[in-house]
């Protein structure tokens, strides 16, 4: 068996030596002669890695957050795991945008070096069933302190393409602040205006700090400065937050038949995939039918069918718990059949067009002509030259430079609108000769008519 890691925050049976049942992810027996852990002195740094994710699928949740159909998301079928909680908490829907931000600490490893086998295990080791359900198939062999620290920011919105721009501009807003070395994040006004418009909710998890330092928080600016403090507070405060998994033959005393549970590892993967799907579906549903969050929908269903759908999916989660509990205890051999008449769910989210692209018009007076058309084109905006003539004899007006524009500076307008610019160019002196001449040739022409 290769070597596995299991998230281990919140799961205070996971000392070293302890048998685990991977299939299920319980804590059994010892099998090992106890011995004390030891920290590597070539392996004795910390390491700590930030990310800033926009998630578009329940699958990059589950990712990002180090979880796994065939490892959490499979214990979590049975025992507490912070981080599946955690995603159990996002009620993930599809129609939403979330952000991730996420600081994850690792100290040095503290493992047994020399790991020896109990003689009363060794006594049983070819018994198959007897030491799987007495020690399971790995022990803990060495484990991680540092911590985990995950922010995860809900965004909907009535326009989608807005709900999309707003996660990529918070996105930009934290990765620049966490390479300014700034001490203190805060949303730029124009963010804060934007969030006002949306419904957003922040979900947390932390594993290590104390007191104050693993409190609640509840506004953006929040959770990001805590993100970015979170390494020293991990070090000061650390816990254990994944063991390694080593398999028994790895020890001489315990070497023995080798078995496998592949079959029951299949079925019980199927029942945490078709969980997972079965509690979107009912979160999403549960969105639906919440106060006025039709809005954010086209073609809504009626209540009463949402109802009856939520309760349809809410049964069959039910369902596919019981049997996966019943698969890990023994007591079912078969995998889970999904009922026939199970409905198909289908919110359809409101697609509005894209939002236009607000720009200010600057302020071009006095600028050259030529560079007040080159600024406009930058901002996506047309220029309009409107010119107007003056004596040769004036000389205090600037010649082709803007001396007035429309609309005014400062004023917001959609990318592409277009802005006068008007300035003054010299009044030929050639101009009085040749309008003379046409007067004459009019009358000359009057004269003749007659």
């Amino acid at each position: 068996m290769a070597v596995r890691y299991m998230n281990s925050a919140g799961r205070a049976a996971l000392q070293l030596g302890r048998g685990i049942d991977t299939t299920t992810g319980t804590p059994l027996g010892v099998a090992i002669q106890p011995e004390a852990g030891q920290v590597d002195p070539h392996n004795s740094g910390q390491t700590v890695s930030y990310d800033v994710t926009i998630i578009e699928t329940s699958e990059e949740l589950e990712e990002s957050l180090g979880l796994s159909i065939g490892a959490e998301m499979r214990y979590g079928l049975f025992s507490a795991s912070g981080k599946f909680e955690m995603s159990e908490k996002t009620q993930y829907k599809s129609f939403a945008t979330y952000l991730l931000a996420k600081c994850e600490v690792r100290n040095p490893p503290v493992g047994m070096y020399d790991p020896k086998g109990k003689p009363a295990a060794a006594d049983i080791v070819n018994i198959e069933d007897r030491f799987r359900r007495a020690y399971g198939d790995a022990f803990v062999r060495s484990a991680l302190t540092g911590g985990e620290f995950y922010i995860i920011i809900e965004i909907v919105h009535t326009d989608t393409n807005v709900q999309k721009s707003m996660a990529a501009s918070l996105q930009a807003e934290y990765n620049g602040f966490l390479v300014s070395g700034g001490v203190d994040f805060n949303l730029s006004e124009d963010m804060r205006h934007r969030m006002s418009s949306a419904q957003t909710r922040i979900i947390q998890y932390q594993a290590s700090g104390s007191g104050v330092t693993c409190s609640l928080v509840n506004d953006v600016a929040g959770a990001l400065n805590r993100l970015k403090a979170f390494p020293q507070i991990a070090l000061d405060n650390p816990v254990a937050i994944q063991v390694e998994l080593a398999s028994y033959d790895t020890i001489p005393e315990l070497q023995g038949n080798p078995w496998t549970r592949a079959n029951l590892r299949e079925r019980l993967d199927d029942c945490a995939r078709k969980r997972a799907r079965y509690k979107q579906v009912v979160d999403e549903l549960d969105f639906f039918l919440t106060s006025d969050n039709r809005q954010y929908f086209s073609d809504p269903p009626a209540d009463e069918d949402a109802r009856a759908w939520k309760a349809s999916y809410a049964s069959a989660l039910n369902k596919v718990m019981s049997h996966a509990e019943g698969l890990a205890e023994g007591g079912i051999d078969t995998g889970f059949e999904e009922a026939a008449d199970l409905p198909t769910v289908r919110l359809k989210r409101i697609i509005a067009p894209p939002e236009a692209t607000i720009v200010q018009v600057p302020d071009l007076t006095h600028t050259p002509l030529a560079a007040a058309q080159s600024h406009l084109a930058a901002l996506g905006l047309v220029a309009q030259p409107n010119s107007r003539s003056v004596p040769e004899a004036d000389v205090a007006t600037p010649r082709m430079q803007v001396l007035g524009q429309a609309p005014a500076p400062q004023t917001p307008v959609a990318k592409g609108s277009s802005v006068r610019l008007d300035y003054a160019v010299t009044r030929s002196k050639w101009l009085k000769p040749l309008l003379e001449i046409d007067r004459v040739r009019l009358v000359n022409r009057v004269h003749f008519a007659q």
